[in-house]
């Protein structure tokens, strides 16, 4: 059986040190700071994965304009996945035949008392609902992942 290919999608709401709007947004050096933490917190996860028996490991840069990791800074065996356009947003690459999903620094759903906490757009959705179940993103793209057959293994970020 081949070593397993692990999808890491990186947000930056839930990283450490991460708690004010300012450090999400690009234009002035909070934010190049917390993209700084985004990125490592991407190597971690890397390394783990790695350490773990990962095979193959592909990041994915899930926050805002989908361009806030620093591709020089990040481990080199990783595979970056940067940029728009994307059909799968937050989720992108778990096409690519993936075996398992890290969603690493995540942020809490709309409404609750997480730092930063949103659902997809701050402005337009205040509570989304899908089965019953009230959902942010880390459930709505849980059930993305889970929908092609691809598990979840580890969430990381804000409460």
């Amino acid at each position: 059986m081949p070593a397993p290919k692990i999808l890491i999608s990186m947000d930056i709401e839930g990283v450490a040190g991460v708690w004010r709007p300012e450090q999400t947004q690009a234009g002035n050096g909070e934010y190049e700071r917390a993209r700084r933490w985004m990125t490592e917190e991407a190597n971690a996860a890397v390394r783990g994965a790695l350490a773990g028996g990962a095979g193959e490991v592909l990041v994915n840069d899930s926050h805002g304009h989908f361009g806030n990791l620093l591709a020089d800074l990040l481990d080199p065996r990783a595979q970056l996945i940067q940029g728009k356009p994307r059909t799968l947003g937050m989720m992108a690459g778990v096409e690519q035949d993936v075996d398992g999903v890290l969603m690493i620094g995540w942020h809490a759903r709309a409404k609750t008392r997480g730092v930063l906490a949103h659902t997809t757009n701050s402005f337009a959705f205040a509570r989304v609902w899908l089965g019953g179940l009230e959902l942010g993103e880390v459930g709505l793209y849980a059930a993305l992942a889970g929908e092609l057959g691809v598990p979840v293994l580890l969430v990381s970020g804000c409460d």
